[in-house]
């Protein structure tokens, strides 16, 4: 009675240099030999972490076992990087009677396609000059902004 090999189970291990090697085991389904054979891994591919998406790194292994090729896969999550705001750009206009709105813009270093912009909420104090101050909070970071106008 001829061998008849399944297809292989996968045993991946992580070197300490981070790079990767994989056996593939084949069992015969008639007699219970049992074969392992090295895999060739090839080069890692990258699907880069964006500010809000995950990426990977995804290896393949391939053997030639028995007149026939296989492969499988082995994958690693990169965490996405989130945005990275600095400070913002204010945007102040001067409205009726003296009073004005604002707007805080911000970049996101990472991707500078992600901008937020926020209206701010202005308040007046008084002491002999009018004084705008506005806090904003964004990703938890307080940002405050004061225009002072000077009252003629």
């Amino acid at each position: 009675m001829a061998q008849h090999y399944g297809e292989p189970t996968w045993n991946w291990s992580k070197g300490d240099d981070g790079s990767y090697t994989a056996i593939a085991t084949f069992t015969c389904d008639r007699c219970k030999d049992v074969q392992k054979v090295v895999a060739t891994v090839g080069d890692p591919v990258e699907t880069k972490a964006t500010c809000t998406k995950a990426g990977k790194i995804t290896y393949t292994a391939t053997v030639a076992f028995n007149g026939k090729d296989y492969t499988n896969t082995r994958e690693e999550a990169i965490k996405a990087i989130g945005h990275k705001y600095g400070e913002p750009t204010w945007n102040w206009t001067k409205g009726e009677n003296n009073t004005y709105t604002a707007t805080a813009t911000f970049t996101c270093a990472n991707d500078e396609k992600h901008v937020e912009t926020v209206d701010a909420k202005v308040t007046e104090k008084s002491d002999g000059a009018t004084i705008k101050k506005k806090d904003i909070q964004l990703l938890q970071h307080s940002y405050a902004a004061v225009v002072k106008i000077l009252m003629t």
